[in-house]
């Protein structure tokens, strides 16, 4: 349960949840639970390109395009994959040192969670992290797609 995990290593949260969301619900009985819980909800749409910049870290489902931002963002990440590629992409996070994978969270217990977020917020992590954000802010991928297709097209 990462919510124990949270609490247990004193970090402060952003959940951005739907409002319909199973998880708003156990939010809401987390903070009765616990006095000064330091999880913190929204429940409208935020680009995660304006949101991610804010954080100190970002957890998430591991999913191609979150990890992605977040590297762009140059911002360190845990990742709690559950199915489809999403384990894959949370392998890469951890190779490339720029956070790490923690596992189902079904299975999850909140000693390796609490861990986990300490860990990415360790120097080495975060220089890395921020490392492959100026990398990929210096990239302008449309652009470079572009490019590729005229040139591939060019030749036909």
């Amino acid at each position: 349960m990462f919510w124990a995990g949270l609490v247990q290593c004193g970090k402060k949260a952003l959940l951005q949840l739907n409002p319909n969301s199973n998880l708003l619900k156990s939010w809401e009985m987390l903070c009765k639970n616990f006095q000064n819980c330091n999880i913190h909800c929204i429940m409208q749409y935020v680009p995660h390109s304006s949101l991610f910049p804010l954080c100190q870290s970002v957890v998430h489902h591991g999913g191609s395009g979150t990890v992605g931002m977040a590297l762009t963002c140059g911002i360190p990440q845990v990742v709690c994959p559950f199915m489809f590629d999403q384990s894959y992409w949370g392998d890469k996070v951890s190779w490339m040192g720029v956070g790490e994978s923690v596992g189902h969270p079904r299975s999850l217990k909140p000693e390796p969670f609490a861990s986990a977020l300490v860990n990415v917020s360790s120097d080495d992590i975060r220089s890395m992290a921020a490392s492959y954000g100026k990398m990929l802010q210096k990239e302008n991928g449309v652009e470079y797609a572009v490019q590729q297709l005229v040139k591939e097209f060019s030749t036909l």
